[in-house]
């Protein structure tokens, strides 16, 4: 999700889902680990102009994760709320 926000939705993210059909090693990095608790997450100025308007508003990761958790919702479904529009 951030990714998406991040690169200016030039990124998309993948849904996961894991089947394990054998018993074989497999390495899933959380990106999600990775977003900034306390700053902004939104596109960096170098992917935001005029061709590529920016998409999404800048948020903070954890009012982000509350905002999903509470009210139950799933990623593309807070990403709509978080959307500029472009008019």
């Amino acid at each position: 999700m951030h990714m998406q926000v991040w690169s200016n939705g030039r990124f998309c993210n993948l849904i996961h889902r894991v089947q394990c059909k054998e018993a074989n090693k497999r390495f899933s990095i959380a990106t999600f680990m990775l977003a900034p608790r306390n700053r902004n997450v939104e596109a960096p100025e170098e992917l935001v102009n005029h061709d590529h308007p920016r998409l999404y508003r800048p948020f903070i990761y954890e009012d982000y994760r509350k905002l999903r958790f509470t009210n139950k919702m799933y990623i593309g479904e807070v990403l709509e709320l978080l959307r500029l529009s472009l008019s």
